[in-house]
């Protein structure tokens, strides 16, 4: 008994040691938007943290957005490189909750499965946060299109 419950302890250990967390972060402003004029005065920033535990990954993010125009339709990650329009990878809307907190401040966070669309996969979605191959976009109604975007970035813990 002993004996099982050993072999059993290790493998919740070696769970446990599988678990790596990756943390990315973002300054979100109009001035990023690409094809379209965005009159507004909104930025936005925040972290996303993604946690691998064996093959499942799963995420959660919080930001700050200020002085945004009108009401938030959309927020997701998109893949591409600062100044070109990417696919939409994650769409972090169905996992979202909203705070106002005064006027046009809000913060929005949210945690769930990371679930990719299209053509691409978790780790190919990893590999672009990692190189600065990725995007946030908000969405309102105000601009359909995205009023503020923000290329993703690592985040050295320390």
């Amino acid at each position: 008994m002993l004996k099982k419950l050993a072999i059993l302890g290790g493998l919740l250990v070696a769970s446990f040691a599988q678990a790596q967390t990756f943390t990315f972060s973002a300054q979100m402003d109009p001035s990023q938007e690409v094809d379209q004029p965005v009159i507004s005065r909104a930025f936005a920033e925040g972290k996303l943290v993604v946690i691998k535990n064996g093959e499942n990954y799963r995420y959660k993010f919080a930001f700050r957005i200020r002085k945004f125009v009108g009401e938030i339709t959309a927020f997701h990650i998109h893949a591409g490189l600062r100044g070109v329009n990417g696919p939409i990878v994650v769409n972090l809307m169905p996992q979202a909750y909203l705070m106002k907190t005064t006027g046009t401040s809000v913060k929005i966070f949210g945690k769930g499965a990371l679930n990719v669309q299209g053509s691409f996969t978790v780790e190919q979605l990893i590999t672009a946060l990692n190189n600065n191959g990725a995007y946030f976009n908000i969405h309102t109604v105000a601009y359909p299109r995205g009023e503020i975007r923000g290329q993703i970035s690592v985040t050295v813990e320390g």
